[in-house]
């Protein structure tokens, strides 16, 4: 029978090798905190949504939720996703399908910065219409 005690010690133990892995990953733990903002809300708020590009462009101040999505956006251009859940693919799509329907110069200019020489333009293409 296995004790109450002996329980806890496992328990923490996972634990512990849980957080130890995510602070290995930051990427990971950025795109798991990434189902966790509120898209629809920033997308739909051009203020908010101002205040993330001016963070992703090093033009303005970084809320945490901005600084996370601003460490995977070089990830998420050359991987186009690729280690991402179905749900964060979902999310990163309905991102980059806005930016480039409704913010097509603030769009062209995180391409400047985050891919200057077009290496990812096809792969993000293919990703998106995937």
């Amino acid at each position: 029978m296995v004790s109450i005690p002996m329980v806890l010690v496992l328990f923490s133990v996972l634990l512990h090798r849980a957080a130890a892995q995510s602070a290995n990953d930051p990427a990971r733990s950025a795109l798991q905190r990434l189902e966790t903002i509120d898209v629809d809300k920033i997308l739909g708020n051009n203020r908010i949504l101002t205040n993330y590009i001016r963070c992703f462009l090093n033009e303005g101040a970084c809320s945490p939720e901005a600084r996370d999505f601003k460490r995977l956006i070089p990830k998420l251009a050359s991987t186009a996703c690729g280690d991402c859940t179905e749900n964060q693919r979902s999310i990163v799509k309905k991102i980059f399908m806005h930016m480039i329907n409704n913010r097509p110069d603030d769009w062209r200019m995180l391409q400047q910065t985050y891919d200057p020489e077009g290496r990812n333009v096809k792969t993000i293409e293919e990703f998106l219409t995937s």
